[in-house]
């Protein structure tokens, strides 16, 4: 049973906009310290480096939110953009289901999966009617409560 889903393709869509506009930047910033032959060509290396970590570490936090949430027997199945951070868990490890909204508008929600361990899996922005994701959020807390 699905209980929380969004397209795959909205956080995949985040991940490349992002690592195409850092290495764009980078790029551009290299050529111009190049050019401009104020620092050495291994200092420019440097800081593009630096800059474009930075880049990739930003795109990296917005694909390490899961997009699907279901419930399968005794587990927990999350998934997430890259199907390599794919996760099971067992419903017993989970603490507590906690239910946020983010943006002034509140039209962005979340739903998140606080573990016994201390560890927090939230999930990628659901746009949608914010009520509607709150219930889907009580609910599973009451189905983990249930058969624990």
């Amino acid at each position: 049973m699905t209980i929380t889903s969004v397209s795959e393709d909205v956080p995949l869509a985040y991940y490349h906009l992002i690592i195409a506009f850092g290495a764009t930047l980078c790029a551009l910033s290299f050529i111009y310290l190049v050019f401009t032959q104020k620092y050495t060509v291994t200092k420019n290396a440097i800081f593009t480096l630096l800059l474009f970590s930075g880049m990739y570490y930003l795109a990296y936090s917005l694909v390490d939110k899961f997009y699907e949430l279901s419930l399968k027997g005794e587990y927990i199945e999350l998934k997430y953009a890259p199907p390599s951070r794919d996760r099971m868990l067992s419903k017993h490890e989970v603490s507590s289901v906690t239910f946020g909204s983010s943006g002034r508008s509140g039209r962005r929600c979340y739903v998140a999966l606080n573990l016994l361990s201390g560890k927090r899996y939230k999930s990628a922005p659901l746009i949608g009617d914010v009520r509607y994701y709150q219930r889907v959020s009580v609910d599973l807390q009451k189905q983990l409560k249930s058969e624990s």
